[in-house]
């Protein structure tokens, strides 16, 4: 039997309540419409090859601290971009990175590097991602990164390893400025890695609060991620 709900009023509320109560569900309801919408692929979809090794220019951290601050006195503040490239897995997304080592002691990286002089941000980001994952055989499909823009800011006051999603108050030259941006890959694309790392999908379930084993950058993409409403694609 169908009940005329609008009959009865929940105890404890009045008209006015239910009134508001119904605005307030509008409201939600057209703020979830200004979400951004992004199509995310399945990752069967994408083909994955390795391809002859990448070296880091630098052996150690300090040995990369010390690289920094010559290169700062030099050309002033780094600016560096990764990308939170995204895929599209049993309908979560996962993000892809690049890992150094085992499962239990490895390395995680998002692809990226350091900006040229006028060199633009979204440049110098698909720059690098060409450099880091596109094919070296030239039969291979290049492949297409999709950029849906900047979803956190970094960065890092001194020549540290400390990032913050801000700059302190009391820092007025920081000395890197890190931009990470979405990327998402269609369907039907080659991705060829250095066969010295591995090149792994890891659910935003994993990363969320797990600074202990990705750092802060990367176990915080699944809250920056959550201005996006995911589209999920399939392959037939």
């Amino acid at each position: 039997m169908l009940q005329n709900r609008s009959a009865a009023t929940p105890s404890g509320m009045t008209s006015s309540s239910l009134i508001a109560k119904a605005k307030s569900s509008e409201k939600y309801d057209r703020s979830m419409e200004e979400l951004k919408m992004v199509d995310l692929y399945d990752f069967k979809s994408i083909k994955l090859i390795k391809k002859n090794s990448q070296v880091e220019k630098d052996k150690s951290v300090p040995e990369r601290m010390k690289r920094m601050e010559a290169n700062y006195h030099q050309h002033g503040m780094k600016r560096t971009v990764e990308a939170a490239i995204a895929v599209n897995i049993h309908g979560h997304p996962h993000i892809m990175l690049l890992r150094i080592g085992n499962n239990q002691k490895g390395f995680y990286k998002l692809p990226g590097g350091r900006c040229r002089r006028g060199e633009t941000e979204e440049e110098c980001l698909k720059r690098k991602l060409t450099k880091r994952l596109a094919p070296e055989d030239s039969n291979e499909p290049m492949p297409e990164w999709i950029v849906h823009g900047v979803i956190s800011v970094w960065y890092r006051p001194n020549f540290e390893t400390l990032l913050y999603p801000y700059c302190p108050a009391h820092i007025t030259k920081p000395k890197e400025r890190k931009l990470i941006y979405l990327v998402t890959i269609p369907a039907g694309c080659t991705i060829a890695y250095p066969k010295n790392y591995e090149f792994i999908p890891v659910p935003l379930f994993d990363l969320y609060e797990n600074s202990k084993k990705f750092g802060p950058i990367i176990s915080s993409l699944p809250q920056v991620s959550s201005k996006f409403e995911f589209n999920y694609l399939y392959q037939e």
